[in-house]
């Protein structure tokens, strides 16, 4: 089995100062590989300390002021995980695998200098290209997901990054790969599961306390609409019904929540209801069974 922590390409190990207790443990340890592996996770999870930075970029031979995004690989065996992170990251790029349990993350260098006023987000745009991000073709690896954080300054910032990488996954779990910058209404919901939940049952508490029957039409009809760029008609064709159909339901909607679906802010806080509604899954469907299954199923494939 390969080491935990693969990189490309290969960088020299600096020696450390024993100048605190977290350091002096570092000092002690045999193995080069393992002292990476143990900078790498203090970067990810943000123990590191400011001045820890500098030797951190001597060891993985990264510059401590560029501009990183990190990618997550999560799911399926290690040997599934590899195979992934082989193909998801181009490899002219410079990258450092922190190699995990359950989650790889991938430190990926974007720009040498984060200092530079315009950036080139074509380096990022490579990662996980979108060409590949919805491909419904099956594969052997489809249990496993990747998951593309947004660039961030500074090796200083990687745990930031990391929970970016972490958030795209949470905000897209139906998804192969997950950009953050593509679902980032979702992501907000997804970052904060406690104001998700609020903002659910907020916008649509009496909604969801209907009879079940009634209110999985409402929802779904909702949904569809919203999906549909507010067309009564392409909802209906999509529903199957009448478009006048779709206008009263919709109205009974209003009745219900309160809120205007002429109002811009009405709609884009019931349209993040929605997407708070389907990443509570489990939790929601227990109060209320079958609601997100009812999301689940109108949802474009």
């Amino acid at each position: 089995m390969p080491e935990a922590l693969r990189s490309r390409p290969a960088a020299p190990t600096a020696s450390f100062r024993p100048h605190a207790a977290r350091s002096r443990a570092l000092v002690d340890v045999r193995s080069p590989a393992h002292g990476r592996r143990l900078l790498v996770q203090s970067l990810l999870d943000g123990t590191s300390r400011i001045a820890d930075v500098p030797e951190a970029a001597a060891a993985l031979g990264l510059p401590a002021d560029g501009r990183y995004v990190v990618v997550a690989v999560s799911g399926g065996a290690v040997t599934e995980r590899a195979t992934r992170r082989d193909s998801v990251v181009p490899p002219d790029l410079v990258c450092r695998w922190h190699v995990g349990i359950r989650v790889d993350y991938g430190i990926v260098l974007l720009d040498g200098d984060a200092h530079h006023h315009a950036h080139d987000d074509t380096a990022l745009d490579r990662i996980a290209p979108r060409g590949t991000s919805h491909d419904p073709a099956p594969s052997a690896h489809d249990h496993v997901r990747t998951g593309v954080g947004l660039a961030v300054d500074g090796l200083g910032a990687l745990d930031v990054a990391r929970r970016h990488a972490d958030v795209a996954l949470a905000a897209s779990p139906g998804s192969p790969t997950a950009r953050l910058d593509d679902h980032l209404p979702a992501a907000m919901a997804a970052a904060s599961p406690d104001l998700a939940r609020a903002l659910a049952a907020r916008a649509l508490g009496p909604l969801l306390r209907l009879r079940v029957a009634e209110r999985d039409v409402l929802l779904a009809t909702l949904d569809t609409w919203l999906e549909c760029d507010g067309s009564a008609p392409r909802a209906a064709r999509r529903l199957a019904c009448h478009r006048n159909t779709v206008r009263n339901r919709l109205r009974r909607c209003e009745q219900l929540t309160g809120r205007s679906l002429a109002r811009p802010a009405d709609i884009l806080e019931i349209g993040l209801a929605l997407r708070a509604l389907r990443l509570l899954r489990p939790e929601l469907d227990d109060r209320h069974p079958g609601a997100t299954r009812t999301l689940a199923a109108t949802r474009p494939g």
